[in-house]
């Protein structure tokens, strides 16, 4: 990894980043400058590599046996009365704000009672579909600790799936019933 400047930390701190180092600093004056402000470590904003601006927001993925279908939301436990089962808690993250580079990851209701994720405000012209909101911003293009975010879809289940996982993505376009739609955009895993 490589250091940072002192302008550019101080640029990350005053746009409410945390900024967390490593080992002890060599003199006073190399030490970097922290927001009063600063959140706690653990928080979704303490990276600095791939950092969008603002804080980030975790997206959690569920399924519903019943219907087949993968749900993805920011709010924890949100799809549980519709029958979905969390899969996994902080799936991904998405930036909650607007930056240069990024763009709005839009959720449609589809009139089938099935939803998708693109990054199209129309839901890709696909009627009748509902945008139900944003569910955040995510990368054009592959920035520092970002990874792909995969789309595929299954025509025998009408479902949209996403994985960060290539391995993943490979077992269901290869034979799973699911067609590769591409790269939506890139997306920061819940390990940076």
């Amino acid at each position: 990894m490589r250091p940072l400047s002192l302008s550019a930390l101080l640029s990350l701190a005053l746009s409410g980043c945390t900024i967390t180092t490593v080992g002890r600093p060599i003199s006073y004056t190399s030490r970097p400058v922290v927001a009063a402000n600063v959140t706690p470590v653990a928080s979704a904003c303490d990276v600095l590599c791939g950092a969008p601006a603002g804080c980030r927001t975790a997206v959690h993925r569920a399924y519903n046996p019943g219907s087949g279908e993968h749900f993805y939301t920011s709010t924890r436990g949100e799809g549980a009365a519709q029958g979905f089962n969390e899969e996994a808690a902080n799936y991904f993250y998405l930036s909650s704000a607007p930056a240069p580079g990024l763009v709005p990851l839009h959720r449609c209701l589809m009139n089938y009672g099935k939803h998708f994720y693109t990054t199209a405000p129309n839901c890709e012209g696909v009627t009748p579909g509902t945008e139900e909101g944003t569910l955040g911003y995510l990368s054009t293009t592959p920035q520092c600790g970002s990874v792909p975010l995969f789309r595929s879809y299954n025509p025998g289940s009408n479902d949209h799936f996403y994985t960060t996982d290539p391995a993943e993505h490979a077992r269901a376009t290869h034979g799973g019933g699911w067609n590769d739609e591409g790269i939506t955009g890139y997306v920061w895993p819940s390990s940076v």
